[in-house]
């Protein structure tokens, strides 16, 4: 697993423009629509996952695109 989506931000955290089937950031527990829970889980373990691909504790994870 790399960084191969260039500097796009991974499945499920498109700030700007999430697609249909992922929806927004949801972090109100009352909204029907709520989904902080498990995009949290599912970002901790990509971090987690592509920091075993790095030699160092640190690591540039780029969010944005330029379109």
């Amino acid at each position: 697993m790399m960084i191969g989506n260039s500097y796009y931000p991974p499945r499920y955290f498109d700030f700007f423009d999430a697609y249909e089937d992922e929806g927004v950031f949801v972090d109100d527990p009352n909204n029907t629509e709520f989904n902080a829970d498990w995009k949290a889980a599912w970002f901790i373990n990509y971090v987690t996952e592509l920091s075993q691909h790095f030699r160092t504790n640190h690591i540039m994870f780029p969010m944005g695109g330029d379109f």
